[in-house]
């Protein structure tokens, strides 16, 4: 499994153009037989820490995340946020 998620890179071309090789440290390949499994247990992993003032709506390989705050909580509810998603 480490080896299909290790020493990713990809780069973009234009007609004749390429761009620089750039390495892929955190996703899933796109078009492999196991991203869609591995997409889904990443982001219910990631979704189920996130706090009960935070709601998530998925599909597929969408994600739409909204907050519930008011002017008293707002900084507490971003801290909270930014901690539990690693920032």
């Amino acid at each position: 499994m480490g080896e299909c998620l290790s020493g990713r890179e990809s780069y973009v071309r234009l007609n004749s153009t390429h761009s620089r090789k750039k390495s892929f440290k955190h996703g899933v390949p796109q078009g492999g037989v196991l991203s869609p499994k591995l997409f889904i247990l990443f982001i219910d992993d990631m979704v189920k820490d996130l706090g009960p003032e935070v709601e998530v709506s998925l599909f597929a390989d969408d994600l739409a995340v909204w907050v519930h705050y008011n002017m008293k909580t707002r900084k507490n509810v971003r801290d909270s946020c930014s901690w539990r998603l690693g920032r």
